[in-house]
């Protein structure tokens, strides 16, 4: 991970330039030659501030296009995000170059890789993009996915340029290297870790349950109480008889449902607890993002296990 951000980050001599140091692109060169895909992320201060304060449906992830392999890694990579709990709502936005073909051509073929790929996106068509349009188009996304390449020792921007003026005009960056294709048009919910998303989506979701379960049950809760406070006044005369009988009858009816939501608040509770556990422990090997959710998952639902 490199830094164009010095304050309160990593500390920047004065004729620093992020990305282009020779070690750097001598490790990259390496790990590209041994077959990885390679991304690396300009995490600035004021940007990382800025996506921590907006909600996730105001965030936008931009994926400069170049229909190559870096290309489609960026894409998943996008895809992946909001498949996190804090990005579930963010948006992709792709900002393909158009084609000799013309504007309506390039778009129809996106739309075309986005469907077959199971992947929602926004479509953007620019016209001849330079390092100007890319800074102009994306400097208010919560996150932008850039192509690098290598020249010599050196890294370069899809202009062949220097990174370093071009990162500092973005917010959130990750340049990105493919060394293998993508095969996008597999289904991403396909292989290990698509399972293992799925299933911490179901437990996120037992978890939302049982929360639901535990309001209805404490609203029931309160309702028995205000309930058995009112039988509590002394009746004034025979219509007060009639009306506590008829608060008896009432309060009689809630204190069921209330032991009703009660008990099936304890066992969603316990359901979803013991799904975080076993989920967090398929996730041990796995992918970081996903250890991660496992994690708050077990964390969140850790005291509803029985002793």
């Amino acid at each position: 991970v490199q830094t164009s951000d010095a304050p309160g980050g990593i500390e920047l001599g004065p004729a620093h330039r992020p990305f282009e140091g020779e070690n750097l692109g001598r490790d990259v060169r390496t790990a590209h030659r041994l077959g990885c895909n390679v991304v690396l992320l300009d995490p600035k201060d004021a940007a990382w501030w800025s996506v921590e304060h907006a909600p996730a449906d105001a965030r936008r992830i931009d994926v400069w296009w170049q229909n190559d392999a870096s290309s489609r890694l960026m894409l998943l990579l996008a895809y992946l995000v909001t498949r996190d709990r804090e990005w579930s709502g963010a948006t992709i936005r792709i900002l393909a170059p158009r084609t000799r073909r013309g504007a309506e051509k390039t778009r129809e073929a996106m739309k075309t890789l986005l469907a077959n790929a199971r992947i929602d996106a926004e479509i953007e068509v620019v016209v001849d993009p330079d390092a100007e349009t890319i800074a102009e188009r994306s400097a208010d996304a919560a996150l932008v996915l850039l192509p690098f390449d290598m020249q010599g020792k050196q890294l370069v921007d899809p202009f062949g340029d220097r990174p370093g003026p071009l990162l500092r005009r973005l917010p959130l960056v990750a340049l990105a290297r493919a060394a293998q294709d993508i095969d996008l048009e597999a289904d991403p919910e396909d292989g290990e870790s698509s399972r293992l998303v799925a299933a911490l989506d179901r437990v996120r979701d037992a978890v939302e349950r049982a929360q639901h379960i535990e309001k209805r049950a404490e609203r029931a809760r309160v309702e028995v109480d205000r309930k058995r406070r009112a039988l509590e006044e002394p009746p004034g005369d025979d219509d007060g008889e009639n009306l506590q009988d008829q608060a008896r009858r009432e309060l009689d009816v809630a204190s069921t449902t209330a032991q009703r939501l009660t008990r099936k608040a304890r066992k969603a509770r316990e359901s979803a607890a013991k799904a975080a556990v076993a989920v967090q422990e398929l996730c041990a090997e796995s992918p970081r993002a996903l250890r991660d959710t496992a994690d708050e998952l077990a964390d969140r639902t850790r005291e509803w296990l029985p002793d």
